[in-house]
This record gives structure tokens, C-alpha cells and sequence, in this order.
């Protein structure tokens, strides 16, 4: 392997462990790009373990900073709530297992005391999927770059429509 290749790798870790958070990184857009290089596998894998390390150390940090703040989750409003705790497993591994720029779920099993571990391993999982199809995408594109390139463009933007989809949910409900 190069040294660039390894770089790439380390960098795709990084963004993979800080896009964990709500912090927007083109995490999505990078395992596509990264997909149409040599051994897809281990994109999937670094991009699949950077995700998990970031949730985990997050996952502390959120739950100290819940703890403290209890009206946090008094704010999740109760429908919601009623809804996904029913299958919360299920919506887990949907969330995350597609390429949309947040997930609401991770949080909500949080604060549900969902089982951590149960939880560590449906997000891996669903991140296996998420990124196998995204390198697979990205290896179809490579021989079309101008689709390559447009197909991340609109996984960059996509986070923008998303967040006015949150933001008008979020003011009908109040």
C-alpha cells in the first residue's frame, strides 16, 4: 500500500470518528469517493470502525451532559418518543444504515437506556451496510466521474433540505 493510500485511510478514520458527533463532515461523500480505489473492503472497515469509536466516546460525553440537563429529554416531544421506542432496534439500524446527515435515534436510545451494547451492534451493522453500498456506488461511478462527482455533491447538500425538514417539523410541533 502507498503512503497516500494510508493517508487517505487515516484521514476517512478521522472522519469517520468526528462525524460520529453532529459535526458535518463529508463522511458519506468520502467512503463514495474512496469506493471506486483498491481494496474496497477496508474502506468499508475503517470507515465502519472510525463511526463506531466516535459514537462511543460520544456516547459518555451525551450522557454526562443529559444527566445534567434532564429537560433535554422532556423536550423530545411524546409522539415521537412513542413511536420509535416501539422498534427502536428496527429504526436504529434504518437510520444509520442510510446516508442521511443526522440521526436522532442514536440519541433517543440514549436517553431511553436502550442497552449498550445491543446498541453498539445494530450501528455496526447498519454501518457495514451503509458503507458496503456507498463503496459499491462509488467503484459503479468511477468509470463515469462526472456521476461520481455530482453523487457527491448531493450527498454534501443533502444535510441542507434536511435541516429546514427538521426545522418546520420542529415549529408545527411546538
Amino acid at each position: 500500500m502507498s503512503l497516500g493510500w494510508l493517508s487517505g485511510l487515516l484521514i476517512l478514520f478521522c472522519i469517520s470518528f468526528l462525524g460520529s458527533a453532529p459535526v458535518p463532515l463529508p463522511l458519506t461523500a468520502t467512503v463514495l469517493w474512496l469506493g471506486q480505489f483498491k481494496t474496497p473492503v477496508v474502506v468499508v472497515f475503517v470507515a465502519t470502525l472510525g463511526s463506531l469509536l466516535g459514537w462511543l466516546c460520544l456516547e459518555g460525553v451525551l450522557k454526562r451532559w443529559v444527566q445534567r440537563k434532564p429537560q433535554v429529554v422532556e423536550r423530545i416531544p411524546r409522539a415521537y418518543r412513542q413511536l420509535f421506542l416501539k422498534r427502536l432496534g428496527l429504526w436504529l439500524f434504518v437510520f444509520n444504515a442510510l446516508p442521511l446527515p443526522v440521526d436522532f435515534m442514536r440519541f433517543l436510545a440514549l436517553v431511553s437506556d436502550y442497552s449498550r451494547l445491543r446498541l453498539a451492534l445494530i450501528f455496526t451493522a447498519a454501518r457495514l451496510v451503509r458503507n458496503t453500498l456507498l463503496v459499491i456506488l462509488g467503484a459503479a461511478l468511477a468509470q463515469h466521474q462526472a456521476w461520481l462527482w455530482l453523487g457527491m455533491g448531493v450527498l454534501l447538500l443533502l444535510p441542507l433540505p434536511m435541516q429546514r425538514l427538521f426545522q418546520a417539523a420542529s415549529t408545527v410541533s411546538d
